[in-house]
Parts: structure tokens; C-alpha cells; sequence
């Protein structure tokens, strides 16, 4: 591609023609990444594959590459033009980012998107806090409890709307504080600040509209309708489904193995017809547990045979 440019885009790299660069992540990555620096024209490049540029020419510090050929082991600049950073476009901020749960700040000279030095800094209270006024709740930790928590919300939201808010647009400040003055991600309370985001009075109705259990098992919400996993013993002479803010309650019927055999959430057409195929499948797999021809009068149960007499 000599005396002329093949492409509408120059990447901008360090160091002259010849000098080897490591591509960053993939090719279209580094592409997208300079494109938007360094322009070239065909009279500005020179070819070659030497480490000089055009003769005469002292090397500046970064350059403008018209042609870039890629290697097993990175990139060759093959006709490049030297580049002299526009100064009024060097900027100097204090970036902060969360990594490893805490917050870490940085002094970058950038270019647009391209950072030229990056230096360690302590960032003070006011800083961070600054810095992490856009946190959202995809940037925090939440554990299995949280979780729990958040799929009940979504699910109330869903189904209901106004007044159950969209938690992951909600106010996360207080936590984002509590990063800025020290605290690391894992120590934050995500429960109490998913529940801070609910109304009142709604709130006291949380676990009336969405229950987190029953008595016979923890109700999952993740999958945006409401799941209950259970031993099939364990739903003997259930006929109805129970409905939670308009959503019939699903049934998975599990095994002594914990294996699915039947997902329903009509209960009465599942012991009237298809129990007893699975009853007539099971029986000889699982001897010690309870399959009665009648599960209507049958008493639900988690235990063996031998254990109930």
C-alpha cells in the first residue's frame, strides 16, 4: 500500500517505521480504539520496513500508521508518518474505578480515549465520591440473599408496577459513600439498600405479595415467575396452585434423587393422569419411598416408609 491509503483510518502507535507494537485485545479492538485519533494522507507516508522514517526526519513520539502489518507476536509499522501530539488536546484528570471491591484512583494524561501515562493517587472522600455518583447496581456485589431479594422486586415490578420501583435504576448513594470513605464492596449491606428503595406503605406488604417461602419450600423468583422445587411426596393432596400477584405458582416435582419428574402448576390434572405413570416408573427405582395409588388422602411427607411407620 505504497502512495496511497487503502483505508479511511490511521492508527496512531509508539515509535517510528519498522518498530514493533503489541495489538491490544484483538485487531477490530485497536482499530476501534485509535480511529478516532490520527488522520494520514498518501503524500505523508513513507515505505519501508527499516526503524527509520523518512530521511533527514527526527523520530517523534508517536506515529501515524498507514500500514501496520500483524505478526505472530504482535504488529511491524510498514509506512507510517511521525505525529506530534496536539497539546490543547492533553488532558489531566483524576479518574477513580472500583477494583478489587475498593475504590482506586488514577492521574491520567489521555488523548480522547487514549491514556498516555497513568499515575497512582490517594484520592481524598470528596473525590471518590465524586468519581462513583454514576455507580448503579450492576457495580455492587450482591450476595445470595440480595439476590433473592432483588429477583422478588423484579418480579413485583413486572407484575405490578407503580408504585414496586425498578431497583436497578434506584439510589445507590449512601453505598457509593459508604466506597468513597474506605469501606470495601463486599462489607455493604445490599439488602437493606434494595429495601431502602421501596415505598411506603407498600413496603410492609413485600412478604404478603411475593412470599420468599412456603411451607413446603423456598419459592425462586430469578426466572421472573415464581418456582417452588419440591420432593413429590411432598405435595401429596395439593389440588390448586397457589397465585402470587397474578402469577400461578410452578411446580417442579422432584425425586428422592432430587430429579425432576413433572413441572406443572396444575396440580389436580398432574395426580389425576400423569402420577400414575409416574408412580408406575418409580415405585421400583425408589421402593422406600411412598407412591400411593390414591395421593389425594395421602400425607405429605419427606420421610421413607420405614421411617413413617
Amino acid at each position: 500500500m505504497r502512495g496511497s491509503l487503502r483505508a479511511a483510518i490511521a492508527i496512531l502507535v509508539s515509535g517510528p517505521v519498522g518498530t514493533r507494537v503489541m495489538v491490544p485485545g484483538s485487531w477490530d479492538m485497536m482499530v476501534s480504539m485509535m480511529k478516532s485519533m490520527a488522520w494520514a494522507s498518501a503524500s505523508d507516508c513513507s515505505g519501508g520496513s527499516s526503524s527509520s522514517g523518512r530521511s533527514g526526519e527526527p523520530h517523534a513520539a508517536m506515529a501515524s500508521a498507514a500500514e501496520v502489518q500483524r505478526t505472530a507476536h504482535g504488529a511491524i509499522i510498514r509506512e507510517a508518518a511521525p505525529y506530534h501530539l496536539p497539546e490543547e488536546r492533553i488532558t489531566e484528570e483524576v479518574r477513580a474505578t472500583l477494583q478489587g471491591g475498593k475504590v482506586r484512583g488514577r492521574k491520567v494524561r489521555a488523548v480522547g480515549a487514549i491514556e498516555l501515562s497513568s499515575t497512582p493517587v490517594q484520592l481524598s472522600p470528596e473525590e471518590a465520591e465524586e468519581a462513583l455518583r454514576d455507580l448503579s447496581l450492576r457495580d455492587f456485589q450482591l450476595d445470595d440473599g440480595a439476590k433473592r431479594l432483588k429477583a422478588r422486586l423484579d418480579f413485583l415490578h413486572e407484575q405490578l408496577g407503580a408504585p414496586w420501583p425498578d431497583v436497578a435504576t434506584g439510589d445507590y448513594s449512601v453505598e457509593a459513600m459508604e466506597l468513597a470513605n474506605g469501606a470495601s464492596i463486599s462489607q455493604l449491606n445490599m439488602r437493606n439498600a434494595l429495601l431502602r428503595q421501596l415505598p411506603w406503605p407498600e413496603a410492609a406488604k413485600l412478604d404478603e405479595l411475593a412470599p420468599e417461602r412456603l411451607p413446603i419450600g423456598k419459592i425462586d423468583y430469578s426466572t421472573g415467575r415464581p418456582i417452588v422445587r419440591v420432593k413429590l411426596q411432598l405435595a401429596f393432596g395439593l389440588a390448586d396452585s397457589p397465585v402470587i400477584a397474578g402469577r400461578k405458582l410452578l411446580f417442579h416435582l422432584l425425586s428422592p434423587a432430587g430429579r425432576e419428574l413433572a413441572v406443572t402448576d396444575d396440580l389436580r390434572s398432574f395426580w389425576d393422569g400423569p402420577y400414575h405413570q409416574v408412580r408406575k416408573e418409580m415405585r421400583g427405582r425408589y421402593p422406600k419411598h411412598p407412591w400411593p395409588e390414591d395421593p389425594w388422602s395421602a400425607t405429605p411427607t419427606a420421610l421413607t416408609k420405614k421411617r413413617q411407620n
